[in-house]
């Protein structure tokens, strides 16, 4: 994508790559701006210089450059084929993504008070739901990601949520009700968010440790990020720790691009 400043000589843009030619088929992202130079008389353009946001040396060639490539060839990460929430990557950092998600229904439970960073409380209630446990008896679909909040203040405490597939819409209302009533459905609105990954079996020091470097990268940005975050789960248990995809989300408050 890509979205020209009033300035015709100014675009900022996102571009997507998948990798298919190595097995594990990694996605490549990149996001930055370009400068032309136009032709005053003719209207054309003679000239133009990309710059990425995740780069500081971006001259060419730049060692820089080739890094970030090479980096993002070699990470092994892996998304299961499955539904999503649906995002769009505004920008690209070597330290995070920025990204704006759509609207996306969810099946919601409340996890215990003290429940550890990487804690899995909740997961049994919200399968039982989307595997029947309803009042059609509906089996859905599995998702990804499992998501659970963390470091949420105030007497609704911390959540683990299941988003639910995308052909359901954005109305809670056409849900089956849940037979357990610890788990709830609703729309969660989207938004900005800053993501960071990171592959293994999440444990709690990687979990706050994620948050707190995300956290620095922002603010060194000149962003900032809102209370609280999500931990992002894509993969199942027998997904070899290495190839599993773990993200630490947190919402930002009036980002805009530069």
């Amino acid at each position: 994508m890509a979205a020209c400043s009033p300035s015709p000589h100014l675009c900022r843009w996102t571009m997507t790559l998948k990798s298919r030619f190595l097995p594990w088929q990694p996605k490549l992202v990149f996001s930055g701006y370009s400068y032309y130079a136009i032709d005053a008389v003719y209207g054309r353009i003679t000239g133009q210089r990309d710059v990425w946001d995740a780069i500081q040396d971006n001259s060419s060639p730049s060692i820089e450059g080739v890094a970030h490539v090479i980096k993002q060839l070699t990470d092994l990460q892996q998304t299961p084929n499955l539904d999503s929430p649906h995002y769009i990557v505004l920008k690209k950092t070597k330290e995070y993504e920025v990204r704006q998600y759509s609207p996306y229904l969810v099946a919601e439970t409340s996890m215990p008070s003290g429940t550890r960073p990487a804690g899995g409380d909740g997961f049994t209630n919200l399968a039982g739901y989307i595997f029947g446990g309803n009042s059609r008896s509906t089996k859905m679909e599995m998702t990804t990601p499992v998501i659970s909040t963390g470091g949420q203040q105030g007497p609704s405490g911390d959540k683990m949520q299941f988003p639910i597939e995308g052909k359901y819409g954005e109305d809670p209302d056409v849900l089956p009700l849940p037979n357990d009533a610890r788990v709830t459905r609703k729309m969660e609105e989207g938004g900005i968010v800053a993501a960071t990954s990171f592959p293994g079996i999440p444990l709690d020091f990687q979990v706050t440790e994620a948050e707190r470097k995300l956290r620095a990268a922002l603010l060194l940005d000149g962003h900032s990020g809102q209370e609280g975050y999500q931990l992002a789960r894509y993969n199942d248990p027998f997904t070899l720790p290495f190839l599993r995809r773990n993200e630490v989300l947190i919402a930002v408050e009036d980002f805009e691009l530069k």
